[in-house]
């Protein structure tokens, strides 16, 4: 006979804070268990019972909460029947998707541009009696740098993958920047800085299973690596350089599309 999963609905359990269920708590009687095998093989069959929702399944009209536990035992005297006991709380507590949170701070950089990625330069008129002739009355004008703060987003994902090798994953993605358009962003502004993982489930003849932790990070001008000429004699770039030859961009890191692991966000 088939192993079948009945609600309890006088055993339904739900908890509301301030407005907005945070958890529920649902059992069920599973019936027609094979006495096959031992008891927690009993058990693990009952899990597969029809009409037992798993892990990862939305609460009944409800997308915030998601089924994250199940605890099941069997009913005393019985080796047939057994109670499931299934623990629903907020999608964000989950970890079997990646779950983010960040914020925003602002750090300090030079720049060769202005906001409007104009050059920036100086110039000096120098007095007509300065004492070396080569300067008197002579104005020269040279490239600048300035010490600005901009905003910086730091971004981290929490999940689990289903992995054999999680130190492959995380070179993968570490100093890589986004390959398409994501979180709300064009190819180049987000590189993954770092990649932590531990282990789940590791066991012999079963999925290996890692909860990884992603950190993202935002610039406002893009991850592309310039280099600049500097006039020896000024140790500042002049103000007439080129593009293309006296000032440009080097390919160096590489790019992954990040919407495969962490798609719509």
């Amino acid at each position: 006979m088939t192993i079948q999963a009945d609600i309890r609905v006088d055993e339904i359990e739900l908890t509301e804070t301030e407005g907005v269920q945070t958890s529920l708590v649902r059992k069920y009687l599973i019936t027609n268990i094979p006495t096959t095998f031992s008891d927690t093989r009993r058990l693990t069959d009952a899990l597969t019972a029809v009409g037992l929702p798993v892990e990862g399944d939305y609460a009944p009209a409800n997308t915030n909460l998601i089924c994250l536990g199940r605890h099941i035992k069997m009913e005393p005297n019985s080796t047939t029947i057994a109670v499931c006991t299934l623990t629903y709380m907020p999608v964000a507590q989950s970890k079997s998707t990646f779950i983010f949170s960040g914020g925003t701070s602002l750090s300090q950089e030079t720049t060769h541009v202005d906001i409007f990625e104009n050059r920036l330069f100086t110039s000096h008129t120098f007095a007509a009696d300065d004492p070396d002739p080569a300067y008197a009355s002579k104005t020269f004008t040279t490239g600048a740098t300035a010490s600005v703060l901009m905003p910086s987003t730091t971004m981290t994902a929490t999940g689990t993958l289903d992995v054999d090798y999680p130190d492959a994953i995380s070179r993968f993605y570490v100093g890589s920047t986004n390959s398409t358009y994501w979180a709300s962003n064009p190819p180049g502004y987000w590189m993954c800085t770092r990649c932590d993982f531990e282990a789940m489930a590791v066991g012999v003849g079963q999925v290996h299973r890692w909860q990884f932790t992603f950190e993202f990070q935002y610039s406002v001008v893009g991850w592309n690596v310039g280099i600049v000429y500097i006039d020896p004699r000024t140790n500042e770039p002049p103000s007439d350089l080129v593009e293309g030859t006296g000032y440009k961009n080097i390919d160096w890191y590489g790019s992954v599309d990040f919407n495969y692991l962490f798609p719509n966000t």
